[in-house]
């Protein structure tokens, strides 16, 4: 087991009482099935596990509330119709549990297990105090072993709840966006995006990360807007592994509870900005076009569709990209303070946890303070103090790339898409579909 857990010095040991057994005429195999199934525990087996051979034991759901008074008061019919208690077919003993000694690429190892009560960081340091401080005799050394905090089951169930969850909030964002390309995904995406992966299966064999990369592209030209807002987690992540990284932290589960604040606030800031610029490219079409471009574009009569950078297209070439660059300028100006608000009365209100006041007077710039002001000690970390750092950490980078990059981000994936609407029209209309015969085309109204 490479496992830190709860492990005990001594077992628990059920004997049987042949003498009694011979009296009602049981035999050994009824009382041990009987005693396996209070136990709620199977017999082991062996089975072959992503390659390795395993010995495997299958467990009843009701076997950590067994106590052994239940097992004792068990009554049991003899075959002479006699009921007996299984309390007097058994004793139970306590005895020394033996070590256990594993070979591996010819190395002999055994492992001590311990429960350690604190945060990761403090079981680190106590860790490295023993290892550091142990003397063994020559040839043998200690290090610590390798952890698995999940199952490989479990890994692959995070991933699906992770995959799910990015899934849902994307189709969010697009319905709240309004943001779909049917052109772009019909005639560009789905098909090249379709063919790279062939080619990549029959021939090139390229890593899972670019093959990603271009699966994220394709989804990108099709659904820019929700895409965009999803950057915006990475952007999030780049502090959240540095500020760890400089404190010398460890990433543990209350700093995965910290991402799922730090993921909402995000967001909420990536939807003001992309929904500011949208607005105000939907205003520069209108004070272009006049009328009523919503009510125009929308798929049903009556229906009103939200429309985007993208829809600038409509102005032609020669004015639609200072369009585009005014309206993504005044839309960030606009959300400027309210991001920069949001994002500092959030770091404002974490720092707290991250540091340490005493009633030690003090100087601070040149003035004398009654108190103390210090960071946290990192060899003594508290459970909020990682998810401080995971919130600080992510605020403080994704409102700077946030403010800095999706401009830039914005007005490129715009650019694109028209590039590509225009690669599409010039496509289509060399389809033989869209081609009319002289005898049509001379009709009038055909």
């Amino acid at each position: 087991n490479r496992r830190f857990g709860r492990a005990s010095t001594d077992e628990t040991v059920i004997e049987l009482r042949r003498d009694v057994l011979a009296d009602y005429g049981l035999s050994v195999m009824q009382v041990v099935g009987q005693t396996r199934r209070l136990l709620g525990v199977d017999i082991p087996t062996q089975m072959i596990i992503a390659g390795d051979q395993e010995r495997v034991q299958l467990s009843y759901t009701d076997s950590d509330d067994i106590e052994f008074t239940d097992v004792a008061s068990f009554v049991i019919i003899t075959p002479q119709g006699e009921k007996v208690h299984l309390g007097d077919l058994i004793t139970l003993n306590t005895v020394p549990l033996s070590d256990s000694i594993s070979r591996e690429d010819q190395r002999y190892s055994m492992y001590v297990n311990w429960e350690y009560v604190g945060t990761d960081k403090m079981r680190r340091a106590f860790l490295k105090s023993i290892l550091d401080t142990i003397e063994l005799p020559y040839g043998y050394h200690a290090e610590e072993g390798e952890r698995t905090f999940l199952t490989d089951e479990e890994d692959e169930d995070l991933k699906l709840a992770l995959g799910l969850a990015l899934g849902f909030i994307f189709i969010v964002l697009a319905a709240l966006f309004e943001s779909f390309s049917p052109k772009m995904l019909v005639f560009f995406n789905m098909p090249v995006v379709g063919l790279l992966w062939l080619a990549n299966y029959l021939w090139f064999d390229w890593s899972d990360t670019v093959m990603q990369a271009i699966t994220l592209a394709g989804l990108m030209l099709a659904f820019p807007a929700p895409v965009l807002v999803l950057v915006s987690l990475a952007m999030a992540l780049v502090g959240v592994v540095y500020l760890f990284a400089w404190s010398d932290s460890s990433f543990d589960s209350s700093a995965r509870i910290g991402l799922v604040l730090l993921f909402g606030i995000v967001v909420n800031n990536a939807i003001l900005l992309v929904s500011r610029y949208r607005h105000e490219a939907a205003l520069t079409l209108k004070a272009a076009l006049g009328g009523d471009p919503e009510l125009d574009a929308g798929i049903l009569p009556g229906m009103r569709k939200g429309l985007g950078g993208s829809d600038l297209y409509q102005l032609g070439s020669e004015h639609r990209r200072g369009h585009l660059r005014r309206s993504i300028s005044r839309g960030t100006v606009v959300k400027l303070r309210s991001i920069l608000l949001t994002s500092g009365t959030t770091v404002v209100g974490l720092l707290p946890l991250i540091m340490q006041v005493s009633g030690e007077a003090s100087t601070r710039l040149g003035i004398d303070l009654p108190f103390t002001v210090a960071w946290m000690d990192s060899s003594d970390q508290a459970i909020w103090d990682n998810l401080a750092l995971t919130s600080i950490g992510g605020m403080i980078s994704s409102t700077l790339l946030l403010l800095v990059g999706m401009p830039a981000l914005y007005y490129g994936a715009v650019v694109t898409g028209w590039f590509m609407r225009d690669v599409v029209s010039w496509v289509g209309r060399r389809m033989p579909w869209r081609r009319r015969s002289p005898e049509l085309a001379e009709v009038p109204g055909a």
